[in-house]
């Protein structure tokens, strides 16, 4: 089966190969660390969590990316939660705002200036971003002119008959300075009791539904149309098949930090006397049984056969059927009656696309490591280093094809940088924070960006609301009668809560040492499985002395210099002051 576009094609044939995830039960089950964090991460950040809904529900027909080491339906479940809080803080405060606006003027413009220098003193963390509160304050500064000049401009053009009343004017200091300070006093504590009463909320959260070990329902959602597309989502994790939009196939994999290549020759090993075998023509090799040979090599990393702490801890190996998402009528990845991109490859699916590799769609084997926690012990079986969660996931995709008596391998290494620091102080709560003065203290440093945020984004908040009706009609009108569609995924949810590249020396250490052993494994087992099939592993073992290490694979006795490595040169002195070179063009 090839992955051309077939108008003739019966689309009940491409289902037994190409089909939906099916529906797993829902049940109270312990969260993974990651997916503690993406859930707290949601009430850290409200761009995180409108990013988050953007790209799974915003469009209902876009593919979802597979998942390691995390659940996505608890964090779109908080990521909606949080919204909710979100809007009503938001709202809570733009109302009295407005109400100051009206009747203290210059008490509310007051306490918008003190809001912006608390925000300027606050943690870079937790600042409203710039163009946040410019806006905010040049709003408040505009509305501030035009209430006392705007009243004997109008009355200059003849428009205003009445004399503008002495309270538009700015207060006279002598005598209204108790009414403004009593404003400003009236005004600021209701924004903070509201920024300490949503904080109080999101603490619970954090110390209760997100503790760690903790087994409760994510929050509830009752729009009928969310819940279905959740159940989607929740399936679509699980899957196999990687629709992606734009240029980057590995979303979710992180920044890509190394990809090299080899193209060989499959012809036969020559004898011990240096004679070829008098068979012609290139070998037969089975792409499929040398990917799984390479799969079985790459799970002995983390093989019970090993010592405990040698073991490869959180070692995940999938296969990956990767496509443009830009495609539709007919395509076999896109189920024609729900306009939804088919989540799950069949394993005969999956062998059709290794032994037939086209344009459109590309098998990779994805090794990842870095998503559990390891916990360092001592011989008596007494705990040394508690278990640290490993915040950096590295990734290796393997591509091999047979094609035109020729063998291609293609490996691609990403690393996926850590969850951002703001985002991984969840366990410093504890239970009984949300009804001391830990709810007033953060919201005393978050009363700067909070106040000067809110009505921004009120209106923001408002706005993607408006249009996401609109969005979702369109995409639904759009798969309906346009000829191409891009199902393809735009993001991935852990990636957008991570750090583009390792922070620290230590994780990009452990990154380079994930990815190299991985590698070696994969260009190892490609070696022992060509060389079991009595085939010439020379060309194959001169490229990979460059790639791997810059090393050098050495069979046999050697009884001269040796040289690897472009411009590398090795000098043998024979005994009698002669020194003989040799140089390499590797």
């Amino acid at each position: 089966m090839t992955s051309t576009i077939d108008g003739d094609r019966n689309p009940t044939e491409m289902t037994r190969f190409f089909t939906h995830n099916p529906p797993r039960e829902r049940r109270p089950r312990t969260m993974s660390p990651t997916t503690r964090y993406l859930c707290g991460a949601a009430y850290r950040s409200e761009r995180f969590a409108d990013g988050v809904i953007s790209e799974l529900v915003g469009d209902g027909h876009r593919a979802v990316v597979p998942t390691v080491g995390y659940d996505l339906e608890p964090v779109l479940r908080h990521c909606y939660h949080a919204r909710h809080l979100w809007l009503l803080q938001n709202a809570l405060i733009s109302a009295i705002l407005l109400i100051g606006f009206f009747a203290a003027t210059w008490s509310t413009v007051l306490l918008a200036g003190i809001a912006f220098l608390a925000n300027l003193l606050s943690p870079s963390a937790e600042r409203a971003d710039r163009s946040t509160a410019r806006l905010m304050l040049g709003g408040v500064a505009l509305a501030a002119v035009v209430w006392v000049f705007g009243p004997p401009v109008l009355v200059l053009i003849g428009l205003w008959s009445e004399t503008p009343s002495d309270t538009s004017a700015p207060p006279d200091l002598t005598t209204s300075y108790w009414p403004v300070l009593w404003w400003l006093i009236g005004l600021g504590l209701p924004v903070l009791a509201v920024i300490a009463l949503t904080r109080a909320t999101v603490l619970r959260t954090f110390t209760w539904d997100l503790a760690p070990g903790a087994r409760r329902d994510p929050p509830e959602v009752s729009n009928p149309a969310i819940l279905h597309r959740m159940k989607t989502v929740a399936a679509a994790q699980h899957g196999n098949v990687v629709l992606h939009s734009g240029y980057d196939p590995f979303l979710g994999g992180g920044h890509v930090v190394r990809a090299w290549s080899v193209a060989m020759e499959l012809k036969r090993d020559s004898g011990p006397d240096g004679h070829r075998p008098g068979a012609t023509g290139p070998v037969a090799v089975d792409p499929v049984a040398l990917n799984r040979h390479v799969k079985r090599r790459l799970a002995a990393l983390a093989s019970a056969e090993l010592p405990a702490h040698e073991r490869m801890t959180g070692l995940v190996l999938r296969d990956q059927v990767v496509a443009s998402g830009a495609q539709w009528r007919n395509y076999p990845l896109i189920d024609t009656g729900l306009r939804q991109p088919f989540s799950h490859a069949s394993p005969q699916a999956v062998e059709a696309i290794i032994r037939a590799p086209q344009p459109s769609v590309r098998h990779f084997l994805r090794a990842s490591v870095g998503a559990e926690n390891r916990e360092a012990t001592g011989t008596a079986g007494d705990v040394i280093m508690p278990a640290e969660y490993q915040n950096v996931v590295v990734s290796t995709f393997t591509h091999i094809a047979v094609e035109g008596g020729m063998l291609y391998v293609e490996s691609v290494s990403t690393v996926l940088g850590p969850i951002r620091d703001e985002f991984l102080d969840l366990d410093q709560h504890v239970a009984g924070d949300h009804a001391g003065w830990e709810p007033v203290r953060e919201a005393l440093q978050l009363f700067g960006a909070a106040t000067l945020s809110a009505p921004v984004r009120l209106v923001r908040t408002a706005v993607r609301a408006a249009g996401a009706g609109r969005r979702m009609t369109r995409a639904d009108r759009e798969t309906e009668r346009l000829p191409r569609y891009d199902f393809g995924a735009r993001a991935e949810v852990r990636q957008l809560a991570s750090a583009g590249r390792p922070v620290t020396y230590l994780q990009r250490l452990d990154a380079e040492k994930y990815s190299k052993l991985m590698e070696r494994r994969v260009s190892e087992a490609v070696l022992g499985y060509l060389a079991d099939q009595g085939i010439d592993t020379s060309e194959y073992e001169t490229r990979m002395n460059v790639f791997n290490n810059h090393g050098v694979f050495i069979r046999g006795d050697n009884h001269g210099p040796a040289a690897a490595g472009p411009g590398a040169t090795a000098l043998l002195n024979d005994g009698g002051g002669k020194r003989k070179e040799k140089s390499s063009d590797a």
